[in-house]
């Protein structure tokens, strides 16, 4: 079953802690994860995965299969903010579903 947009949580999406942004050098799409504005909450994780395989679906039909660059804006994050789970989970999706999907993984303030 492919995940539309009516299937993530409005509250999460208003969030701002992921989102779709202009690109890299390379012409890739860059996929910005927001780390200060994610606050590690079990009853909302898979909300929050659901969300993140939406945006890679959806990414991955808009770039026709091509890579994309995920970033991480950790500036003003903190141990709070560091969900580990979701991290894992997004290791895998990429690892198992979107093997050629990364050009670059960023991180910003770390």
């Amino acid at each position: 079953r492919t995940i539309t947009e009516d299937d993530v949580d409005e509250e999460d999406k208003k969030s701002g802690g992921l989102y779709s942004r202009n690109r890299d050098r390379d012409g890739c799409k860059l996929l910005v994860i927001c780390v200060r504005k994610h606050v590690k909450d079990a009853s909302k994780s898979l909300a929050r995965k659901r969300r993140l395989i939406y945006y890679l679906e959806r990414l991955d039909r808009e770039e026709k299969g091509g890579q994309i660059t995920l970033m991480f804006d950790c500036q003003g994050g903190g141990m709070k903010n560091l969900d580990l789970d979701l991290i894992q989970f997004l290791i895998q999706v990429m690892l198992n579903y979107y093997p050629n999907m990364i050009n670059y993984v960023l991180v910003f303030e770390m």
